[in-house]
This record gives structure tokens, C-alpha cells and sequence, in this order.
């Protein structure tokens, strides 16, 4: 199936060194012919790309109005292509939904530049539109004169294993190009048919506009499915992925090989930058999202410690969306090398219920083999499951034990947790002074926890005298964690007008995070007790800070 005897097969066959520039250049020379009126109802019967092609004015629409986007989206998805696919001498592509071809013909001007000696032995075309295929098949027959280029003419509802043969020996690179988020078919059994095809090395690239979130999940559900290492993922809104245009982009990338080459990176500088980020040191949207993904290809390539980190990164949605399944599948793999601190977050995974069932004895399980080893974290848990019979038993004299031999090594929950035992009498002898004594030196590691319970030591006077000032530092630092019962605090201590004087930058940007915390007790801050100088001001409604930040003042809303 190809198109022939017609005068834009004419044009392809004898064009020179054929290029999308070229191939969409005679696109625009026929719409700009044309008057406007009916470019705008030709643009209109597209449906943004998504309906079957059945007329040559909509097939020269279509290059016209999409074309530049989906090469410039298909051209940085072929960038962060393996270097082994980029390096090898044959390949064979198959292009799902192929419309036009115009995957395959952007992949032909990629690769060019890359590694022009690149051989593409067979291209398989998918496309329910005949006069779409015969186009695709004319184009791909130029820009791969010894190709064999196969057609199926059905959708993804009619395909079938059948339909789709490929080389166990040579790599494969299936193109889904702005066709996955289409919801006209069942992405699982599409994905399903993908997988059983594939044999050999096999790179899937996906391509797509940012959709609604049941779109996107298609995307996610296919990837799934497939089962197969994906080794990136990025999503650039509008103006993001290209300054000067409101294009929003979404790619995918997976893999049956990982390529150890790939690894053009110090692992250890990574898994430490992930740490730094993991504890909130540093959370600049770009900077974790690289570190994401360089942390994918790490752990695919085995190492622990990204394994970890990369669950970790899965566990508190950094640098992508919150996936507990994925983390528990990360967790679980470096905690089968042996690393203590993947052992210690499964079982917190097993505590919770995240990523698997809850299961509490095996939590306790894996506790106490880290306990054995000398893993001080898991000693405060192990304490906190005795002290509340999860998985075990009640034993408060064992859990003040464990707290008490992982305080002597200065770890800061169990240094809490033991304060804040003395200083409510449980398990021990209530002792204000010595539980004081314990949550400041957990303080002194930044324990959020600490700050909230000294907050209340010193505005309520518990072991301490009351220091009203001293208590809003200590509820400003655990605000400036997240914490919320910090900030419901700060905010009841400043309703009190003998305390306005006190209100300056750090308590504003504690508010700032209420706001954005969704904190409903925010709608309380009232603008007759707060002046914010220098250069701060309110209207009655608004709270302004020096920096340019605003705050409504009821129910907790930005503006």
C-alpha cells in the first residue's frame, strides 16, 4: 500500500536529500493558497489531530498545523535514546498510529546527524487510515529507499500479534507518537499485544501532548503493562518545553536493555545529591528532576543505593508523581543486596501499608535483623512497635530500653521519643527536667518534632519557664518543615495582641506555607494585628510582605 501516480507522489519520489523541512514545506505552500476561511475549516475538521484522516487537504492540514511541534517533541525524546540504539549499525522501527510517517521521517533526519551510517532495515507502518498509510508508506519508502516498509491498515482495536513481525537480532524502536492518550481502544490490550511482539532489544519512545489526568494515565497504564525498564520521563508544560510556544510535552522512554555506558555519571555524586534533596536541602523543581532521572538509570543498572534513593524519590513524589508501588519494588530490590537503609524503609513500607499490605510482624521481622547488624535507626521503630504492640507484644520497659541505647548514640527520634516519655510518666518515672534535656539535644539535629514539643514546653511553662518569644522560635523552625500543628500554634499565640510586635519575615513565610498547606485556622490571621515592615502593608483583606507575597485572609486561599 503506497501511494503513487499522484502529484504529491510525483514531487517526494524526485525530491533531493528528502527532510521533514522539505516534506512539510509543501504542506505550507498548499495551505497558504488556499483562503482563510477554509484553512479554518479544515483546521477545525482535524479535532486537534485526533479523528481518521480521509481527505489529501486534511493530510497536507495536518503537517501544516502539527507537523513543527511533533518533531521538535519526537527530536528531544530521540536525544535521550540510549547510546547503544544511537550506535547501532541496523535497527527496524515500527510506528504505532503512524498517520503520515512523520515519526519515522523525524527519526530518519535524527539519526542522520547522529550516526548517518545507520542501517534501518525494516519499517512496519500501523495506521487506520488508508490514505494516511499509502502517504506514510511513500515517504518512508524515500527516506529509506532499502527499507522494507510493511503496512496494517487497522486500528488498535483490530490489531493483533499476527499483524506485527520483527527481528529477534536486530533493535527494535517502536514509535508511539501522540496516539497512546487517544481513548478510542483498550490501552491494556494494546499493550499487551506490544509486549508479546517484542523480542530481542527493544526501545519504546512515547510522545504526547499533557493531557487530563485520565489521558496521562493511559500513558502510565501502558507503561505498566509493558513491564519494561523505563529509564525517562519528563513532562514540560506551556512555555516550558519551548519558550516562544504554549506546547505542552510528555515522553517516555523504556527499554528491555539497559546499556551500563549509559552510566556517564559518578553514582556516588548522585546518590549523595539525592540524599541532600531527599531531606529537603535542596528542592529546585529542575535539579530533582535530572537527579530523578539519573537515579533511573542507576538503579536499572543495579546499583543499591540509587535503588534506594530512587524509591525514595517514588515515596515523597520527587521529580515525578507519588507511586508507594513503585518505591516498595525499589526498596525491595536494594534491600535484596544487602543495604541497610532500603531494609529500614520497607519496613516502614510494611508498617504503613505502602506499596504491599500491611503486615506488622514483618516489619518487626526486619527491625530486628537491622537492630542485630547495628542499624541505629530501626531501633527507635522497633521501640515505638513495643510501646504501641504493633506486630509484638506491649513491652514499654523494652521500648525505653531501645530508646535509651539509640539515645546514647545520639539518634534524634528515639532522643524525642524518650523525652517526651518522661515528660508525660510513660513508661518512666515523669521527670520534666530530664525530658526537656532529651527533646533539646533531638533539636539540636533539626527534629521536627523536638521544635513542636519545645514550642509547647515554653508556652506553656512544661519544665521550663514560660517564654512566650523563645516558643514561637521553636514553632517558626517546625512551621518552616510543614509542620501544621506548629503553624496552628503560631497562629493562636499571635491572635493574642500582646504578641503582635513579635510577628517579623519568618512567621510571614510561615503563613505563606499555610497557605499553601491549605491550613483552614490561616483564615484567622486578621490584618489589624499584623504590620509587616519594613515595607510591608495591608488593605484589610490582604497581608502584603516585603518580598512581593500575598495572603487572603480568609479560608486560607492565595491570590
Amino acid at each position: 500500500m503506497k501511494e503513487s501516480k499522484t502529484i504529491y507522489s510525483y514531487l517526494i519520489e524526485h525530491m533531493e536529500s528528502p527532510s521533514f523541512k522539505k516534506v512539510r514545506y509543501l504542506a505550507c505552500d498548499f495551505v497558504r493558497k488556499l483562503p482563510q476561511e477554509l484553512c479554518d475549516e479544515l483546521h477545525n475538521s482535524l479535532n486537534r489531530g485526533v479523528d481518521i484522516i480521509d481527505s489529501e487537504a486534511l493530510l497536507q492540514m495536518y503537517f501544516y498545523a502539527f507537523g513543527e511541534m511533533h518533531a521538535a517533541k519526537l527530536n528531544y525524546a530521540f536525544e535521550h535514546l540510549q547510546q547503544y540504539i544511537k550506535e547501532a549499525e541496523k535497527v527496524e522501527l515500527i510506528d504505532y498510529g503512524c498517520g503520515q510517517g512523520l515519526a519515522s521521517i523525524c527519526y530518519h533526519d535524527f539519526i542522520k546527524d547522529v550516526n548517518p551510517s545507520q542501517e534501518i532495515s525494516r519499517v512496519t507502518l500501523i495506521e487506520p487510515s488508508e490514505m494516511a498509510l499509502s502517504r506514510a508508506s511513500l515517504l518512508c519508502s524515500k527516506f529509506y529507499p532499502d527499507a522494507e516498509i510493511v503496512t496494517v491498515n487497522k486500528d488498535f482495536e483490530n490489531l493483533s500479534e499476527n499483524d506485527i513481525e520483527l527481528s529477534s537480532s536486530i533493535p527494535t524502536i517502536h514509535l508511539f507518537s501522540n496516539i497512546l492518550d487517544v481513548e478510542s481502544y483498550k490501552i491494556e490490550k494494546f499493550a499487551q499485544i506490544v509486549k508479546t511482539i517484542s523480542s530481542g532489544e527493544n526501545e519504546y519512545v512515547i510522545v504526547s501532548p499533557i493531557q487530563n489526568a485520565n489521558r496521562m494515565k493511559r500513558l502510565k497504564d501502558f507503561v505498566t503493562t509493558l513491564d519494561n525498564n523505563q529509564y525517562f520521563e519528563q513532562y514540560l508544560d506551556k512555555r516550558e518545553f519551548r519558550g516562544d510556544k504554549d506546547w505542552t510535552c510528555a515522553v517516555l522512554i523504556c527499554s528491555t536493555k539497559i546499556d551500563k555506558k549509559e552510566v556517564r555519571f559518578d553514582l556516588n555524586d548522585v546518590y549523595e545529591t539525592a540524599v541532600s534533596i531527599i531531606e529537603g536541602r535542596d528542592r529546585d523543581k529542575a535539579k530533582c528532576t535530572e537527579v530523578f532521572h539519573m537515579l533511573n538509570i542507576g538503579a536499572l543498572t543495579g546499583d543499591m543505593k540509587c535503588q534506594n534513593a530512587l524509591g525514595c524519590f517514588y515515596c515523597k513524589g520527587i521529580g515525578t508523581d507519588k507511586d508507594y508501588n513503585k518505591a516498595f519494588k525499589w526498596f525491595e530490590k536494594s534491600a535484596n543486596q544487602g543495604f541497610d537503609k532500603a531494609l529500614f524503609n520497607l519496613s516502614i513500607c510494611y508498617e504503613k501499608g505502602e506499596g504491599t499490605e500491611v503486615n506488622y510482624k514483618k516489619a518487626v521481622e526486619l527491625l530486628i535483623k537491622l537492630c542485630d547488624s547495628g542499624f541505629i535507626n530501626s531501633y527507635n521503630n522497633l521501640a515505638i512497635c513495643y510501646m504501641e504492640g504493633k506486630g509484638v507484644e506491649i513491652n514499654e520497659e523494652k521500648a525505653i530500653d531501645l530508646w535509651k541505647y539509640a539515645s546514647n548514640q545520639n539518634e534524634s527520634s528515639a532522643l524525642y521519643n524518650l523525652g517526651y516519655c518522661y515528660l508525660n510518666g510513660i513508661g518512666v518515672e515523669k521527670d520534666m527536667d530530664k525530658g526537656v534535656k532529651f527533646v533539646k539535644a533531638a533539636s539540636e539535629q533539626n527534629n521536627v518534632d523536638a521544635y513542636l514539643q519545645l514550642g509547647e514546653c515554653y508556652r506553656k511553662g512544661m519544665g521550663v519557664d514560660i517564654d512566650i518569644p523563645l516558643s514561637i522560635q521553636y514553632f517558626t523552625k517546625a512551621g518552616m518543615m510543614d509542620d501544621k500543628e506548629s503553624i496552628i500554634s503560631l497562629i493562636e499565640i499571635f491572635e493574642e495582641k500582646d504578641y503582635k510586635n513579635m510577628f517579623g519575615d519568618e512567621q510571614f513565610d510561615v503563613f505563606v506555607k499555610a497557605v499553601h498547606l491549605g491550613i483552614p485556622e490561616i483564615s484567622k490571621i486578621t490584618a489589624t494585628w499584623i504590620n509587616k515592615e519594613p515595607g510591608g502593608f495591608n488593605d484589610g483583606n490582604v497581608v502584603y510582605g516585603s518580598n512581593g507575597l500575598r495572603i487572603v485572609t480568609t479560608r486560607g486561599k492565595e491570590i
